[in-house]
């Protein structure tokens, strides 16, 4: 049994459970995390005051396969 977890952008989940689908895997939990990664985060103004917002908005897909 293979247990597979995943962190992705949000527009990339339906083209995950796509090629999931393809190969048989019908078995998907999905649920928002915020994370960073390369990208270290970027500077944000709002109500005129700088903010970092380092943490940005991703899914985790999760599955549990016999394959």
């Amino acid at each position: 049994m293979k247990y597979v977890i995943a962190i992705i952008r949000p527009e990339r989940l339906d083209a995950v459970k796509r090629e999931l689908q393809k190969v048989e895997v019908n078995r998907l939990t999905a649920s928002s995390v915020s994370g960073y990664g390369a990208q270290k985060g970027h500077l944000e103004i709002y109500r005129a005051m700088e903010f970092e917002a380092d943490l940005l908005e991703k899914n985790q897909a999760r599955n549990c396969s016999k394959r």
